[in-house]
């Protein structure tokens, strides 16, 4: 929790810095791990560095949804149809009810097939076949918005939502520490010029960096020298 802003502009000058930058150590007694992976099992990318590309999709769930409902709920909305247009049934719910399950089911197969969404080295993207397609470069990130699960990145013209709970965006987080090491945006309602602005963006290194090491402790265990490079990030840049 950010301390508020009365109007007094001193109190925040007295107290910049106020939250300490983070820091992670290796942990000796923790259990040997093959160095590259993930702690956590909710949709990650097992052997993967912590900073590699992801690409993502739920083409699983979602074809175990809609192929049986699609095949259950089709057949029956063409016969009520059928039935209700030649006047042996006065009953619109008895095709309507189906037939939305029936659409349901050919969305989800859809979003299984065409849509993708990940992080690579210059952006967050998610696109749907060749139909419609989003990104932000992180040099270009405007705003950053953060929630229990969802994170959102602004550029001038666009917005991308993740949710981090469920799929590993470590590399996206990296790359959002990188850019605080050289330039500011806003963080939530925190505008770059607010003096409530390094507190923001401490607390936001030190969230991001806990985030990260949490759920790739075992490569940072095995690689001290990526360690403290996320270390070092957890600093404020040198002016």
């Amino acid at each position: 929790m950010f301390p508020p802003n009365n109007g007094d502009t001193s109190h925040f000058e007295r107290n910049q810095q106020m939250i300490a930058p983070a820091h992670f150590e290796t942990d000796p007694n923790a259990p040997q791990s093959q160095g590259d992976e993930s702690r956590s099992g909710k949709s990650r990318k097992k052997n993967l560095r912590p900073d590699e590309p992801r690409v993502y999709h739920r083409a699983l769930a979602m074809l175990l949804y809609g192929i049986p409902v699609g095949i259950v709920m089709t057949l029956p909305t063409v016969g009520f149809a059928y039935s209700y247009a030649g006047g042996f049934n006065d009953s619109l719910a008895s095709f309507i009810v189906p037939g939305l399950l029936a659409l349901s089911a050919l969305v989800a197969i859809a979003m299984g097939l065409f849509h993708r969404y990940g992080v690579d080295d210059e952006k967050v993207w998610s696109k749907f076949g060749h139909i419609y397609s989003t990104e932000v470069r992180f040099d270009e990130i405007e705003r950053v918005n953060h929630g229990v699960t969802l994170f959102e990145l602004y550029s001038p013209d666009t917005k991308v939502t993740f949710k981090y709970e469920r799929f590993d965006y470590t590399p996206a987080f990296i790359h959002i520490l990188e850019e605080l090491q050289h330039r500011r945006f806003a963080i939530s309602d925190t505008l770059p010029e607010d003096p409530a602005w390094e507190d923001a963006a401490q607390n936001l290194r030190n969230m991001l960096g806990w985030w990260i090491y949490t759920n790739h402790q075992g490569h940072y265990d095995a690689h001290p020298e990526d360690l403290a490079h996320l270390n070092s990030l957890m600093l404020p840049p040198a002016h």
